[in-house]
This record gives C-alpha cells, sequence and structure tokens, in this order.
C-alpha cells in the first residue's frame, strides 16, 4: 500500500491568508504578511517542501518572499534567510514553487548556535501590498 501523506507538515501550513477553523486549530483567523509562523516539525527534515503561492488578481504584480530561519538552542530565532522568490502577475494565478530546505546556508553563527534538524520558522512578504484573496502556504 503507497503512503497517503508526509506527516512532516500539516496538508498547507498557511503563512499568508485566512485559516479555516479545524480539529486541530480551532481559531479563525488571517495571517499577514511578514508574520513569523512557527512550523511544528522541523522544514530541514524533507527533501524538498512546496512554496504555494496565489492570487485571483490585483492592480499590478505581486512579489513573495518565503524566508526560513533556525530554532537556536537558547529558545531564541535565528536569522532569517530568503528560501524563494515568487512573482505573481497582476492577472492573479496559483504558482508553485519546489525548495528543498537543506540546500540552504544559515547565517552568521547560526550553525553553531542550532542543532540540526533547526528550520522551524518561516515568514513570506507579500510586496507592494497584500491583495484581497491573496493566500501563500507551505505544503510537502
Amino acid at each position: 500500500m503507497a503512503p497517503l501523506a508526509n506527516k512532516r507538515l500539516d496538508a498547507l501550513t498557511t503563512l499568508v491568508g485566512w485559516i479555516n477553523s479545524s480539529a486541530t486549530d480551532p481559531l479563525e483567523r488571517t495571517r499577514l504578511s511578514n508574520e513569523v509562523v512557527r512550523i511544528s516539525t522541523p522544514l530541514d527534515t524533507a527533501e524538498q517542501v512546496t512554496l504555494v503561492t496565489s492570487h485571483p488578481g490585483a492592480g499590478s504584480p505581486i512579489t513573495v518572499v518565503l524566508a526560513l530561519a533556525p530554532l537556536l538552542k537558547d529558545g531564541s530565532t535565528g536569522t532569517f534567510v530568503n528560501a524563494a522568490t515568487v512573482v505573481i502577475p497582476a492577472v492573479g494565478g496559483l504558482i508553485e514553487t519546489v525548495i528543498n530546505p537543506a540546500n540552504l546556508v544559515l547565517a552568521g553563527t547560526d550553525g553553531a548556535n542550532s542543532k540540526a534538524p533547526c528550520l522551524f520558522f518561516a515568514r513570506a512578504t507579500v510586496s507592494p501590498t497584500t491583495p484581497p484573496g491573496c493566500h501563500v502556504s507551505l505544503t510537502h
């Protein structure tokens, strides 16, 4: 029997956009651009992660920058490093970008101050502004 899914990440971990309530997350809310999201399982344990970006249309193209950061030994967040940049045209659409977290190089002394696997934090920045209906997420 083939595996049904990889349990490392939720089906879709929302970084920007509306989150519906579910059995594991009873709060309905909207995550904003540049909000830091703590992932329950380190991203560097996955061979690849997919950044899913979409919007239904905007006045101009939007740029989404995904940055990842390690959990340091003292419990703080390390330095964010850019993992991917995506441009979605003004007419809208959906773009999936595959990322290999193992290829990311941690910033400065974060390597010595963290223990692998350590990429627990993600942040998506949408610019120039976040259009209505924009959604940015990670999946595996």
